[in-house]
């Protein structure tokens, strides 16, 4: 009688108990990693060409337009991986990223786009080695196993910091959109003063700055460091986005959803990020 009222008890337990299945991720190769980061880099490295290129006003309707295209492509990759989940904790990367990118076509106006790109890349670098090196915001930290990755670590990252001194050295010419007013003198001033003016079949160019015309009362130096110090800025933002959404993958237990943990791949959370 004993065994089967255990019996009874050990059914009727494992049927309250709630089951979470494990995760199907499987293991990336690590030169897959190598070949996305590669990817990345060329497309990271290019996305703001046409900026330099054309005028993008004061970075708000680039932005909206750039960010609008992004969604459509997170939302094709949700179709693809069926993916039915929503994190609204990931929102927080996409609204760092954004607000990141606002100050970008100004960077790239001010202080020019390889100066930008190089010193916003590089915080970008430190900042998101310092979330996973120690952890920061309650993600898992990172550390390397053995006593050579330590040190090749550090010196990485010092290289890099000290690259970014040097970055703001370089000179970069800057193409700033301008609309130009072009007029004619009077064709019924005196002989005297078109001897004196020399202007009589010439035309004379007023440039007006159409992007930022708050720049021309500033000094070139001025316009450099302002573009630099936000270009660290958006560095810093960008370094941080990712920290969402590894948080979830660092805690699965907190984000339950009908008794399954969130998936590993980074890939689900994309369009949540985009949202934000």
């Amino acid at each position: 009688s004993i065994t089967l009222a255990d019996e009874t008890i050990n059914n009727s337990l494992a049927t309250n108990v709630t089951v979470v299945p494990p995760t199907s991720d499987t293991n990336v190769p690590l030169w897959v990693g190598f070949i996305g980061c590669l990817i990345a880099s060329v497309f990271f490295g290019s996305n703001f060409v046409p900026v330099k290129q054309y005028s993008a006003g004061d970075g708000f309707f680039f932005q909206f337009v750039f960010c609008v295209a992004v969604w459509i492509v997170g939302l094709i990759l949700d179709v693809i991986l069926d993916n039915q989940r929503f994190y609204p904790l990931v929102l927080i990367g996409g609204v760092l990223w954004a607000t990141g990118n606002l100050v970008t076509v100004f960077c790239i106006k001010t202080c020019g786009l390889t100066v930008g790109l190089l010193i916003w890349c590089t915080s970008c670098l430190i900042m998101g080695w310092a979330g996973g090196r120690f952890g920061i915001f309650g993600i898992n930290a990172q550390v390397p196993s053995t006593s050579l990755k330590l040190t090749l670590n550090y010196a990485s990252v010092i290289l890099a910091a000290t690259s970014a001194i040097f970055f703001v050295l370089i000179k970069s010419n800057n193409t700033s959109k301008e609309s130009t007013t072009s007029y004619k003198p009077n064709k019924q001033a005196t002989v005297e003063i078109e001897k004196k003016a020399d202007f009589n079949e010439d035309t004379t160019e007023i440039a007006t700055e159409t992007d930022f015309p708050f720049l021309v009362h500033l000094s070139a130096p001025i316009q450099k460091a302002l573009g630099c110090v936000l270009a660290l800025m958006a560095g810093v933002f960008y370094g941080l986005m990712f920290i969402p959404d590894q948080y979830i993958r660092d805690h699965p237990e907190k984000f339950l959803y009908k008794g399954e943990r969130p998936p590993l791949n980074g890939l689900y959370y994309i369009n949540s990020q985009y949202s934000g």
